[in-house]
């Protein structure tokens, strides 16, 4: 499957938009740390492209007169556009290498969890096109989340049981381009000489066992293995399973069952050079 259709369809769109996290506040803070050293106020426009379900785009609200989110799957959009409540958002659909923007018109694009599916290279063309003199672009996105557990023997359960279903459940249907967020963007390189790499630093986020499962869902290739056969959801309902005995809770509810999953953070920061200079 392309990989710009492994989000579409609105079952997929759906999960994706109950379960996927928000970012925590620190990357947004960082990425307008970076951005007030180059541009100064007002902020005009910023673009959000790989939007999804708009988590990302809501989080750049606060500091621009608008925002526009873009992302290539209208069902992805039209759960954004259903959840979005503020005036000055809008959410389009349209491929990352080909905006509907004027030239020198934006303060700041982001891409959060989403450049691994893009074509790079004709992407950041787009975006030396797009930006202002000076606008920045962020890319930010997260390794492969882990489940973390103050007891060794309990720590230990749970890696095993996600390898087991990570790489044997669902390994199979992973597309080869989600290794490269997994690697954090180790080969990609902004299009500016000044531009900053941050990845040695992780996020937390504690999540129900019911919210986590979802969570889980609504990762593309969970998606696929469910819609290659629909009737068969043994290999969530085994996670779980061992999820809970890691636990030595196993006839708890999941909603009871609280995970510390733990994402490893990388952010990718650059700002396109001064006409002037």
């Amino acid at each position: 499957m392309e990989a710009t259709k492994l989000f579409e369809g609105v079952s997929r769109a759906d999960v994706y938009a109950k379960y996927r996290p928000t970012w925590p506040a620190k990357v947004y803070e960082r990425i307008m740390s970076f951005l007030s050293t180059r541009r100064s106020q007002p902020y005009q426009l910023a673009v959000d492209v790989g939007c999804g379900s708009g988590q990302s785009t809501f989080s750049l609200a606060p500091w621009f007169e608008w925002v526009i989110g873009f992302d290539i799957s209208e069902a992805q959009i039209g759960e954004a556009i259903k959840a979005n409540s503020v005036k000055h958002v809008e959410f389009k659909v349209s491929a990352a290498e080909k905006l509907p923007l004027e030239d020198d018109s934006v303060d700041l694009l982001t891409c959060g969890l989403a450049a691994h599916w893009l074509e790079f290279d004709a992407f950041c063309s787009e975006v030396q096109r797009v930006l202002k003199p000076r606008g920045c672009l962020a890319i930010y996105g997260h390794g492969e989340p882990w489940l973390d557990h103050p007891d060794p023997d309990v720590k230990q359960k749970l890696t095993i049981a996600f390898k087991e279903f990570d790489v044997d459940s669902i390994g199979p249907f992973w597309h080869e381009k989600r290794q490269i967020a997994c690697d954090l963007y180790r080969d990609f390189s902004l299009p500016f000489e000044d531009s900053i790499r941050e990845d040695n630093t992780e996020f937390r986020i504690n999540m129900t066992l019911t919210h986590y499962l979802g969570f889980v869902r609504s990762w593309s290739a969970c998606q696929i293995a469910l819609e290659k056969d629909p009737s068969n959801q043994s290999f969530l309902d085994d996670y779980q399973r061992k999820i809970l005995a890691a636990y030595g809770k196993p006839e708890v509810s999941t909603d009871d069952v609280v995970l510390d999953v733990v994402f490893p953070l990388v952010i990718l920061l650059g700002s396109k050079a001064d006409s002037k200079q």
